[in-house]
Parts: structure tokens; C-alpha cells; sequence
């Protein structure tokens, strides 16, 4: 069996598919949904250079009856088949999308409790009062005096909680990507 497999196609066959599927699982972690088009139909173009390995893969009949009578003999096992990979497909990207958001959600937590410690709140009550000095609008003038008060004091009292003053100061911190 092993001198088969090391002196015919199917060396080479595997190799390819073992490359190829490499090459796409790396082409999707990068985003690079060409890329792993590309190297799809490169392999699929690939496979058409080892015609003695088709029965390895289940494709055996294809060269005999031709690619519309395998696909009408077939038809039932083809959908089961890409049902299967929609399914699991779905199945990725929801476990997936919930490891991203986790990601996320840590971020900002971590985020959230670096800019409440103490000397961060000093920082921004600072920052905010210096923007008040420079600004002409009064009230923009008033709301930056206002939380640079509501800072001073949260870190005063030890910080690392997000009272309701302190709440706008960090929805404008945040929604200018973490930084004033």
C-alpha cells in the first residue's frame, strides 16, 4: 500500500490537497476572500492532472458517465453534501462572531478600567479643564468645566466606578476612539 502511495499520483495528490487546503484555511484567518477563491479553483484545475485519483475521492464515476449524468445520478448525495457545509458553515461563524465580540467586549472593559483608575480621572479633569480655557463656546465651555468637576472628584473618591456624571465623559471618550 505504502509503495502505492509514494510511487504513483497519489503522493502528489495529497499534497496538493493538503497545500491547497492550507492555503485557503490561511487566505480566510487573512480576509483575503480572492485569495482563497483563487487557490479553490487552483486546486479543483489541480485535481484534473490526477484522473487515476479520482476514485479516492469519491469521483470515480465522473469520468465515466460524464458531469451531468453524475450530477443527476447524484443529486440527492450533492445537496445532503452542501447542506451539510452550510450548515457547519453557519455553525463557524456564529462560534466565530462570538469569539470576536468576546474579544471586544474584553477590550473595552479593559479600557474602561484603565480610564477609571485615579490618576487617568486626573488626567481627563486636566485635559478637559484646558479645553475649556481654549474653547469660545459657552456651552461647550460649561460641559467640559463640568466633567473635569465630575473627574477630579470621581478620582478623589478612589475612581473605578462609572457614576452617572462620569457616564457622558466616557461616551465621548469612546466614540472618539479612546482618546480626547
Amino acid at each position: 500500500m505504502w509503495h502505492d502511495f509514494f510511487s504513483g499520483e497519489a503522493f502528489w495528490f495529497w499534497t496538493l490537497i493538503i497545500a491547497q487546503s492550507g492555503l485557503v484555511m490561511w487566505f480566510v484567518r487573512n480576509d483575503s476572500l480572492v485569495g482563497a477563491s483563487l487557490s479553490v479553483l487552483s486546486m479543483l484545475a489541480g485535481l484534473a492532472f490526477f484522473p487515476s485519483q479520482s476514485e479516492s475521492v469519491g469521483l470515480g464515476e465522473l469520468h465515466s458517465l460524464g458531469f451531468w449524468l453524475f450530477l443527476r445520478t447524484h443529486f440527492g448525495a450533492i445537496v445532503a453534501g452542501l447542506g451539510s457545509y452550510l450548515l457547519i458553515g453557519l455553525a463557524w461563524a456564529s462560534f466565530r462572531w462570538w469569539l470576536y465580540v468576546k474579544d471586544l467586549r474584553h477590550q473595552y472593559d479593559e479600557r474602561k478600567t484603565d480610564w477609571l483608575a485615579p490618576a487617568s480621572l486626573l488626567n481627563t479633569a486636566q485635559f478637559l479643564r484646558a479645553q475649556a480655557a481654549c474653547v469660545d463656546d459657552e456651552p461647550l465651555k460649561q460641559r467640559y468645566s463640568y466633567w473635569a468637576t465630575a473627574c477630579a472628584e470621581a478620582a478623589a473618591r478612589g475612581g473605578h466606578v462609572l457614576t452617572t456624571d462620569l457616564k457622558p465623559v466616557w461616551k465621548e471618550f469612546v466614540e472618539h476612539g479612546y482618546r480626547f
